[in-house]
């Protein structure tokens, strides 16, 4: 039987759960050791349509643990700090796919204002 992360991880069927990028890996993987890496898993994290809830769900239920919405445990101790940090990363991977002129006009936008 495959190992769903999300539902090991979080123990219930929240809407978001099934749209996850993690869902099916090994959630080991979200789990590193203290000062291990966590570039690639971060990366997961923010090709995932629904991090946002993920990273939501881990402030709400105060995760002390492992990455959740492309977070660890130290960014997320700010919420809104760390919502309003991804929210930033994942309005710059969208900028990515624009054409040059229109993707540097976005990034200068988006690095120059909060969201």
């Amino acid at each position: 039987m495959e190992t769903n992360v999300i539902t090991t991880l979080v123990g219930t069927r929240a809407q978001w759960i099934s749209k996850a990028a993690c869902r099916g890996l090994d959630p080991e993987l979200f789990f590193p050791e203290p000062g291990g890496a966590t570039k690639h898993i971060k990366k997961i994290c923010l090709s995932c349509p629904v991090s946002l809830e993920c990273l939501e769900h881990a402030i709400v239920h105060k995760e002390n643990f492992g990455i959740w919405g492309g977070t660890s445990v130290a960014k997320r101790q700010d919420g809104s700090t760390a919502i309003a940090d991804l929210k930033r990363r994942i309005a710059e991977i969208e900028a990515m796919k624009l054409n040059p002129a229109a993707r540097r006009i976005k990034l200068r936008k988006i690095r120059s204002s909060s969201l």
